[in-house]
């Protein structure tokens, strides 16, 4: 059947699609006629490309679950990739016509090696101009994607707000590869074991930029990227340091795994944040393990450099809480 608005839902037993690569198959290169959502009931594994080449019409199109993976790996429905194309991308957004396309609360894992140069999430070929929204999810690429990419955003097209999302277990977490590309990177944890951020030729130079981002596991901002914004983060060697940003202020660099802590008093979602006093609203704990990975599995956001040094004080531009609001200072 052919669909252009309302909600659906995907998984196993009485649902409308047994995949998203089967809903999406349905709207392909049509134009929506209102809002349309498709959610994630149950765990699924997925074999093919989910392709969103389709003219949004000034509409939303929204990818979600039902079950908040509160930033633990596997906590949520997961959707396991049994797919292997290199390049192209599992997710592959690339709408015709302008709108919003919103992806949240999925929990994503690699279960078969990839071809090399695979990415898991990638935002290229859009032909409108359109705003891509992506919030706490989870991707793992477990060590299965070969030579790849988690996320890649190559579109100047699509104006994004990514934050408080978690990735990891591939060679490079997030990709820019497009100039002059609009957007916020706010409360991200990105885990690479080459690059964590690979600016390959080409900035987020307009919105946000990078603000509180967590960077851990490899070079933290490899490339070039004195022409974006950089607020209040925190990696592991010197590449994210203030000097190396057009407007650099309160990043944090050298940290080591102490230098983070797991809280769970702020909401029903589990946060990193500094070892060092001063953490969110007055809430001081213990460190109970390794930045990479927390005792208890959960960890949705980073806060970024907050309290870390000398700047104990020192507070993000946006956290990110469970009533899924973003608070500016």
């Amino acid at each position: 059947m052919t669909i252009s608005a309302g909600s659906y839902s995907i998984g196993s037993g009485a649902q409308n699609y047994a995949t998203l690569a089967a809903a999406i198959a349905d709207i392909a290169s049509s134009t929506l006629t209102g809002n349309l959502t498709f959610t994630y009931e149950t765990a699924v594994t997925e074999t093919a490309q989910a392709d969103l080449q389709i003219d949004l019409a000034g509409y939303t199109l929204r990818i979600t679950s039902n079950s908040d993976p509160e930033g633990r790996f596997g906590n949520g429905n997961l959707i396991s990739l049994n797919y292997a194309t290199a390049s192209t991308g599992w997710l592959l957004h690339r709408p015709t016509g302008s709108g919003t396309v919103q992806i949240d609360h999925l929990d994503v894992k690699q279960i078969t090696n990839s071809a090399s140069g695979a990415r898991m999430f990638r935002d290229f070929g859009a032909t409108a101009s359109n705003t891509l929204i992506m919030f706490d999810n989870v991707f793992d690429g477990d060590s299965k994607v070969l030579n790849g990419y988690g996320w890649e955003f190559a579109d100047a097209d699509s104006t994004k707000e990514i934050y408080s999302n978690r990735v990891r277990g591939m060679n490079i977490s997030l990709m820019i590869s497009s100039a002059n590309q609009a957007g916020s990177f706010d409360n991200n944890t990105w885990l690479g074991t080459i690059y964590c951020v690979w600016f390959n030729g080409a900035q987020i130079t307009s919105g946000g930029g990078f603000i509180n981002n967590c960077c851990y596991g490899g070079t933290s901002y490899n490339g070039t990227h004195t022409s974006t914004v950089g607020k209040n983060n925190a990696g592991d060697d010197t590449t994210g340091a203030n000097a190396t940003w057009s407007s650099g202020s309160g990043n944090v660099v050298s940290i080591t795994s102490g230098d983070f802590q797991d809280t769970s008093t702020v909401g029903a979602a589990t946060y990193f944040l500094p070892a060092i006093t001063g953490a969110l609203d007055g809430t001081n704990t213990t460190p109970t393990a390794s930045f990479s990975e927390l005792a208890n599995g959960k960890a949705v956001d980073c806060i970024g450099a907050m309290g870390l040094g000398s700047a104990v004080n020192q507070k993000p531009e946006y956290y990110y809480r469970a009533n899924k609001k973003r608070r500016s200072y």
